[in-house]
């Protein structure tokens, strides 16, 4: 039997491709925090930009009217932090007293439910010794962090201010940063560099402005229908209702979480009705108030998002969640410039091959869509009059022949 040898072609180069990665990975996952810091203060420029801009159209220097977007912007945050923040706290105690006064009836009744079923119950005594052992040292690591809370204060008071001296810095000369950055593209690439620059600010502001409005609106929503329907500590969860939507599609999930568990302790009809009212509310945003505010600028599939914060809040936490949005914004902004554009000159064949692969309803309306589009299109090309110039080109190989110079 022959020898069989197997080559590996271009062994440095994947070798080296293969290590780039795996330190640029290690790289990403030291300074993940640090890069969305600095993320989050370009996010924040480009939302306050157009405010600096309207104001230094009206004869402010750019520096003065940087500091007082930048200062009202956390002026705002602050003044709605500080009246919240009464009803909250003092919510929050009553939530927790209440649990506590219903625990010993929860438990009653998950006993009197176990019982109907002898193997569960038996699995459960069988195995809560060894949970207890698994979750103490748990909980006793996060007892002992509780004495670095009053650091973590410290330190979020000093990047606050950081964030907001180099939001000022940003947005009072934002030329260096746009200049450097079409300054380092090839000329051939500058035009599709500017235009997704333009595109990633547009959508950022459209993200920031429907999430502002969306979250007032899910919060006063949910607050009026808990008042409705009667159930305790309405302003706590609407405030929370009203924070998670930062978080869309997993953010309404896990509002109706806490108003639930309050409502088991009522009765069924309050179950069912705070079941009603958050789906109620989760429909109506998804149906009318995304469409209407973010007028189809961003366009992320659900399953886009849920990926895109899963893997942001799995880097950064809380703040790679919130970032995880415009992020993506960008990245899918340099992606149509850069390759979907150069890859994709008819939109209407990939409609075409969509629909045979899917069949669907939806991929049917897309195409026919576009073909009434393209047909109006060229109607209107057709049906509009020319201009001198043209109409003269046009009639030159049917005019008169020049007379022969002699």
């Amino acid at each position: 039997m022959e020898n069989t040898r197997v080559y590996i072609a271009n062994l440095r180069a994947t070798a080296l491709w293969v290590i780039g990665i795996v330190l640029l990975l290690r790289f990403i996952d030291a300074v993940a925090t640090l890069t969305l810091i600095f993320a989050l203060i370009l996010v924040l420029a480009m939302v306050l930009h157009p405010a600096v801009t309207w104001l230094e159209q009206r004869r402010c220097p750019r520096g003065l009217a940087a500091v007082l977007v930048t200062t009202a912007f956390i002026g705002l945050f602050a003044g709605a932090a500080a009246l919240m923040l009464p009803v909250t706290v003092r919510q929050s105690m009553d939530f927790g007293q209440q649990i506590q006064t219903q625990w010993p009836q929860w438990r009653d009744r998950a006993i009197a439910w176990l019982h109907r079923y002898p193997e569960l119950e038996g699995w459960i005594n069988g195995n809560i010794d060894s949970f207890s052992r698994e979750i103490t040292p748990h909980l006793s690591r996060l007892l002992l962090q509780f004495g670095r809370y009053t650091l973590n204060v410290v330190a979020a008071l000093i990047a606050t201010s950081i964030l907001y001296v180099m939001v000022i810095f940003v947005l009072a000369q934002p030329e260096p940063l746009v200049r450097g950055l079409l300054g380092a593209v090839p000329e051939q690439q500058r035009q599709a560099t500017k235009r997704a620059l333009q595109r990633a600010m547009k959508q950022v502001q459209a993200w920031a402005g429907a999430t502002a409005f969306n979250m007032v609106a899910i919060g006063l929503l949910t607050w009026a229908g808990l008042r409705l329907i009667r159930l305790p500590h309405a302003e706590l969860f609407a405030i929370l209702a009203g924070i998670l939507e930062a978080l869309p599609t997993i953010g309404p999930i896990l509002s109706a979480i806490p108003p639930l568990l309050v409502a088991i302790s009522q009765s069924p009809l309050q179950v069912l009705l705070v079941a009603i009212l958050f789906v109620l509310i989760q429909q109506g945003e998804a149906n009318l108030l995304a469409p209407m505010v973010l007028a189809r600028q961003t366009q992320l599939h659900p399953l886009t998002v849920v990926f895109a914060l899963l893997t942001m809040g799995a880097l950064g936490g809380v703040l790679g969640a919130v970032l995880a949005i415009p992020l993506v914004s960008v990245v899918k902004a340099i992606y149509e410039e850069f390759y979907y554009k150069r890859k994709i000159t008819d939109e209407r064949a990939l409609d075409e091959d969509v629909f045979e692969v899917l069949g669907t309803t939806q991929a049917a309306r897309r195409r026919e869509n576009r073909a009434r589009r393209g047909k109006a299109l060229l109607e209107a090309e057709r049906a509009a009059p020319k201009l001198p110039a043209e109409a003269g080109e046009a009639d030159g190989d049917n005019g008169p022949a020049a007379p022969d110079e002699k």
